[in-house]
This record gives C-alpha cells, structure tokens and sequence, in this order.
C-alpha cells in the first residue's frame, strides 16, 4: 500500500482556463514547484507533485481524494490568483492543511488567510516548508508558533506573522529540480508541435539587486545570489542526457549581472560541449562587446532586453538605472553579434503623456528589435510605484474577484487609450520591419505606413487633453475655495436653490452642446457639470485652481466611471492662455459661477 504523502506540491495554472496561452502555446514547467519537491524528498519528506498545465480543476481534487495527503501546498502568482482560491477551497473542504507560496500570497497573507489557507509562505520555500511539514507529521495540526518565514492562522483564526526568514545562501547545495516528477516529454512536444523546436528552462540565480519601482520582489528579495557556473554546467549536462532539448530558456531575472560569472560559465561550457541555443534576459548596462561575445560562444539565439520606455524621463521616473542611449546600443552589439533582439515596452507609467509614447515610437525605430512585447503598467502591491500611487488606487469590485491588474489609477489615461497606444506602438515597428526588409516593397510600406498613421491618430484623438495637461500653468496660491470644499455640495449644489439654478444651466448646455464635443470647463469646482456633461457625450476638460476641489471632482468623476470623458487640471485661472491652441480645438467652453454662464462656440 501506497503511504499517505506528507504533502502534494501543485500550481494553480491550467492552459484550459487560458485563451492567451492557448493562441501563443509556449508553456514552461513550473520551476519553483520543482525546486521544493526535490528539496523535501531529500529530507526525507514523501513528496507528489500536481502539474495542473495539461489537466482540469476536477483533476486537482482528484489527486487529492485519491492521495490523501497531510498537506496541500500551492504555488500562486497574480494571473493565477482565482484557480488558487478554489484549490484552497477544494482542499480545505477535505479537512487537508493548506499552504500557500509564489508572488502574490506574499502580499495579501491576510486575505489568503481569510479564504481559508491555513498558512502563507513569504520568500524562499525549501526550509520554511520543510518546518512546517515537520509540525505537521508531529500532529501539531496547524500550530505554527516561532516559524519563521511565514503568516499562519492561529487558533482562533486570527492571523499571526512570524519572524522574517533570510535567504539561502548557497544555492548550488539546493538539489535540481525534481523534473522526473511530471511529464517533461508533455512540454517539449507542445513546442514541438507549435513551434518546431523543444526547450527546457532552468534558472542559475535568484532575485535581482535593481529598484525598478514596478517590479515585485516578493519572493527573493533585492538579493542576488548565483550558483557556482559548473553546477549550472552540470545541470545542463543532465537535461541534456535525459531530455534531450532543442533548446534552453535561462529563466534568471536578469542572465548578465555578473561578467565574470558569464565568462566562468561560457568556458565550462564549451570545454565540455555542452552548448545548446538558449535565450535569456539581459540589462543593456551590463552588455558590452565581450559580453555580447560570450553570448554568441554559448550559442545564445535571442537576447531581451528591458526597454520599458524610449523617454529618459520615464526611465529616470521608474528607477531603472539605464540609459535610452545603453539600451540602443545593447540592441545594436547583440544585432551586430547575429543574434535576435526582443525588448520589453510598458505604457502608462504614472506621469507619462503622448510626447513620451512618441520617443518610445522612435526609440523602437533606433533599436530596431526583432520582437516587441507591450504591457501597460499597474500597481502591484508592495512595490513602490503602488505605495506611489496608492491614494489614487481605484479597487472596484470584491479582493476575491480582482487582481492587482484590475486596479486602476485615477487622473491616468483610459484603458481603451492604451489599448490604442499599444497597437500604434506595434504598427510602428511593423512599419520600421517592413522598410527595413531585404527587398522593401512599396506597396507593404505604404500599407504598413497607412496603418501606423492611423493608430497613431486613433491614439491622439483618444487622449486630445493628455498634451494639453503637460502646457497648463501650476496654481501659483492656494484657492479661496479650499477652505470651503468640503461642504460646497451641501451648503450650495445639493440646495434646492442650487439644483434649480443648475437644471437651468443644463437645459441651455444641452441646447447649445452635441453629444462628442470637446468641452473646457472652466472654474469647474466639485465636477457636477463635468460629469453631467461626461454623461452627454461630451469629452470635458476641466480646470480649477483649487486642489480641494479637484480632488472632489476626481472622486465623483471615479465614482461614476467617467475617467475616459474627463480630463482633470490643477490651473491658475488668471493664465490660459497656454490652452489656446489644443491638439483638438474646443467645441465649447463653460463657466458655471453659481448660474451665470458662458457658452461660446469657436
């Protein structure tokens, strides 16, 4: 008889559920999981593995009616977030003890707690689990007391943190990652199929030393800790002989930190044959031409490297570390070198307007990569640009049926903004490919050139104010208004006076206003005319001098889900005159001063 596993390992990804995925079929294992089992079954600990890539959510509680085990831990990250709740569920419903890992437990303990996990696991795994395990095959149940590494559920539910836990020094002593405990074969003839070639991923060091204000270092920390090159060496011999890959993915967060690693590594390499074409990710200070030839005598096939943004004011705004002029340049050695470049772009970090995408469009066009991914920036919890922006952080919905990719940023751009942002950003590179090409036909160009142009207008016309923002005058003083904001609503709009003077305001605006006209509301004090007209049709740029009435007005722009029709602006009202030429002219402009107005046509 088969003995009751101490723990059944899982993650809480399934293809099934991923229609991205399922167009782009590039799966990877799932590294971490790996990592932990060959770990435990080391310490003696009976160890399975759930690979849920391939399988069904039923499957999962089929493994665990079938197995039994004393624990149940899932590894969770962000996109993965609602198949973690319902494991945690499936577990917890058969009485098993239920811990959770990976990214995003790390930053909502509280919440996995409330939801039914017995125990979150912050940073590295191996020895905390192993704790833990070690509690349970002592039937402590769930009593976790002096653990450190870790928030766990006491008895009285309540949540408890522990003591923080250090890394692991030496990462060459960690065993590999136990791939004989899924099917590897699955993963390679998937790429096979879609692809024509097979890769194998491993990792040769954790965490990464960089501050990149968006980036979560939830897991390992601003560490950075490498293994020792003939490990890594070895590794790749293993994988080799027993799977016998096409290709290698080295999955570190940044694969060229260390230079003399780099050459460490290349000469074990190749003195024992071992190279096979791999890609990897690079920071484009780190690359020079020695570097860059290192690369090319591992048999490197791809190189990415992080760009985010072609505006040194982003760069600079999100901590990179790095200059627009660097990444051309990385870009332009690995070409140089025959290798393929991909880069990395994100829109919509806080603060940037339409000038800064259009250094980004020519910055693509400088590089010239082979591949450009697009993402647009949210705030995930524990990072700096969310504690950036965490006043601005619009949550709709429920934690349980959000993530941190839902959360929104009041006074940004609308997501239909960057969506066009996004396939103008693409349709430019595409272009720049297309004149670029051997044999450059005038025909695809033109084509190519058409549809650039016209993202690029989409992409204007979606966001007229966004330009405008960045030429209007900062308030000089305080606002008179601002001591009485607060109760501006009750003691004037909300008054049956004021909602009579209003109604007539209204009936004349709507009279001489058409639904998509581009409105500047001027004085517009707590937003009630914004957002009437918002609810119109009309895109309303408003203006006021008197931050305590803005922030109102932000708020019931938010609360009404009018952030893509209204544009707000802190001005000094005695100087405009920066608003004169707009990149669309005004169809009307509004001042409502207790009934009296304005509405003039140009």
């Amino acid at each position: 008889m088969t003995a009751r596993p101490d723990i059944l390992l899982a993650h809480s990804y399934y293809l099934c559920e991923d229609s991205a995925e399922q167009r782009i079929m590039k799966p990877y294992p799932p590294l971490g999981v790996l990592y932990l089992s060959a770990y435990l079954k080391r310490r003696g600990f009976g160890v399975e593995v759930f690979d849920g890539t391939f399988t069904t959510p039923a499957a999962f509680e089929a493994a665990i009616d079938a197995l039994k085990p004393r624990a149940v831990g899932i590894s969770c990250n962000m996109a993965t977030k609602f198949n973690a709740l319902r494991m945690i569920r499936q577990a917890k419903d058969r009485g098993i003890v239920t811990v959770l890992g990976g990214p995003e437990p790390v930053n909502y303990p509280h919440e996995y707690i409330a939801s039914g996990a017995d125990c979150v696991v912050h940073g590295e795994g191996e020895v905390t689990l192993a704790q833990l395990l070690e509690r349970i095959r002592g039937h402590h149940g769930n009593r976790f007391d002096g653990i450190a590494g870790i928030t766990f559920a006491d008895e009285s539910g309540k949540a408890v943190t522990g003591p923080n836990r250090s890394p692991i020094d030496d990462l060459s002593a960690l065993p590999w990652p136990d791939r004989a405990a899924i099917d590897i074969g699955r993963y390679l003839s998937t790429w096979k199929h879609h692809h024509g070639y097979g890769p194998v991923s491993l990792i040769c060091a954790r965490g990464c030393p960089y501050r990149c204000t968006w980036c979560s270092h939830s897991v390992f920390g601003r560490t950075h800790r490498r293994r020792h090159a003939p490990d890594v060496a070895d590794e790749v011999e293993h994988i080799r002989s027993v799977h016998d890959p096409d290709a290698l993915w080295f999955a570190d967060d940044v694969f060229n930190i260390d230079r003399k690693w780099l050459y460490q590594f290349r000469d074990a390499m190749v003195r024992r044959n071992l190279t096979l074409p791999f890609e990897c990710i690079c920071r484009a200070d780190r690359v020079d031409e020695r570097s860059i030839e290192a690369l090319v005598d591992l048999q490197c096939r791809r190189v990415w490297i992080g760009a985010e943004s072609g505006s040194q004011r982003m760069l600079d705004a999100m901590q990179r570390g790095v200059s627009v002029e660097q990444v051309h340049r990385a870009g332009q050695l690995a070409s140089a070198a025959g290798l393929e470049v991909g880069t990395f772009i994100m829109l919509g970090y806080d603060g940037e307007t339409l000038e800064d995408i259009e250094a980004t469009v020519d910055h693509l066009r400088k590089m010239a990569p082979d591949i450009v991914l697009t993402t647009t920036a949210y705030p995930i919890k524990g990072t700096e640009y969310h504690d950036a922006v965490s006043d601005r952080i619009i949550a709709n919905g429920s934690w349980s049926g959000r993530t941190d990719r839902n959360l929104r940023v009041r006074a940004r751009h609308s997501a239909e903004f960057y969506a066009s942002a996004q396939r103008w950003v693409n349709a430019e590179v595409q272009l720049d490919r297309v004149r670029r090409g051997p044999a450059p036909n005038r025909f695809a160009v033109g084509r190519a050139g058409i549809i650039a142009r016209w993202h690029r207008h989409q992409t204007r016309r979606r966001a007229p104010r966004s330009a405008i923002t960045q030429r209007l005058s900062r308030p000089r003083s305080h606002s008179p208004f601002d001591a009485v904001a607060d109760t501006y609503d009750e003691r004037f709009v909300t008054t049956a006076l004021g909602r009579w003077l209003r109604q007539r305001v209204w009936k004349r605006l709507a009279a001489n206003i058409s639904p998509g006209a581009t409105v500047l509301d001027v004085a517009g004090g707590t937003g009630e005319d914004a957002c009437w007209l918002a609810r119109q049709g009309a895109h309303v740029t408003y203006l006021d001098r008197s931050p305590h009435m803005l922030r109102i007005a932000a708020d019931k722009v938010s609360a009404r889900g009018l952030e893509d029709r209204v544009t707000l602006n802190l001005v000094d009202l005695n100087d405009l005159s920066s608003v004169a030429s707009p990149p669309r002219p005004f169809d009307a402009v509004v001042a409502n001063f207790g009934g009296i107005n304005c509405v003039r046509d140009r």
